[in-house]
């Protein structure tokens, strides 16, 4: 966990945003006398006690800096509203909604979604920081979403129909090291030679897939329930619900940008 980083807050009229190192999140989760944090791009990093130590010493100096923490009367600290808030809400919310997108040729992203109520929250890593964004609906937050990850939803073409696949994320993924692998891929899970030849022609003319999943946090680890995936190229996309690592065929059919957001809505 590294800290120095200068943060920053901004507000564009329908959002406002933070960054915030590692070190610095935990000695405010710390501070506030919360346990657990659930943002899981961290979690594999191994540190020393030495090393964390120093890490958070950093992290009071950062905030104090910055303004997002003053001396209290006595011996305590106060936390500024925003980061407060940040850090009360990844330490007292119920679920959370996280995308992970990949794109060819490029490195995949995890965004964190918490919600509460009509309040929705975003957490991303970057480098070594997390971007949290605070949004005033749902509704911004899911076209930020897609705007992010450079997903197309023009009406979806007349001619376009519902393909039914086993582990989708799996099969295009593999699509992009080889385009050879999902016809193999297909046949192994019992789709017809046929069938398998024309879906294969459909899984390499995709550029984007991601996937939404619903965790609860409830248990020390958040448990994985229901998933949405979403996939498509410069023009259509596609979406289906199911579990991505389940046996089962998932179907992915046509969507426009409309039905993406209440399918995500519904997730919810």
């Amino acid at each position: 966990m590294r800290s120095g980083h200068e943060t920053k807050m901004k507000n564009n009229g329908s959002t406002y945003s933070l960054d915030l190192t590692p070190a610095e999140l935990y000695w405010l989760a710390g501070t506030l006398e919360l346990i657990h944090l659930p943002l899981l791009d961290d979690e594999n990093r191994i540190h020393s006690r030495s090393e964390i130590e120093a890490d958070l010493v950093k992290a009071q100096v950062s905030l104090q800096s910055r303004g997002l923490i003053r001396r209290a009367h006595g011996t305590g600290w106060e936390v500024d509203r925003l980061p407060a808030a940040i850090v009360r809400w990844m330490g007292t919310a119920d679920k959370m909604l996280v995308m992970e997108h990949f794109a060819q040729n490029e490195v995949s992203h995890r965004i964190h979604v918490f919600i509460e109520k009509d309040a929705v929250m975003s957490g991303t890593l970057d480098e070594d920081k997390f971007h949290f964004v605070f949004y005033q609906n749902l509704e911004t937050m899911i076209t930020e979403l897609f705007s992010s990850i450079g997903a197309s939803f023009s009406s979806p073409n007349p001619h376009s129909t519902s393909v039914n696949l086993p582990q989708p994320l799996t099969i295009i993924r593999a699509a992009w090291q080889d385009s050879s692998l999902p016809e193999k891929m297909l046949k192994v899970g019992g789709i017809k030679t046929k069938d398998a030849r024309l879906v294969r022609i459909w899984i390499n003319s995709l550029e984007w897939v991601a996937i939404l999943t619903i965790a609860h946090l409830q248990a020390v680890k958040p448990v994985a329930e229901s998933q949405l995936i979403f996939c498509g190229d410069r023009h259509t996309a596609w979406s289906g619900l199911g579990v991505e690592n389940d046996a089962g065929i998932i179907s992915m059919a046509p969507v426009s940008r409309l039905e993406a957001g209440v399918q995500i809505d519904n997730l919810l």
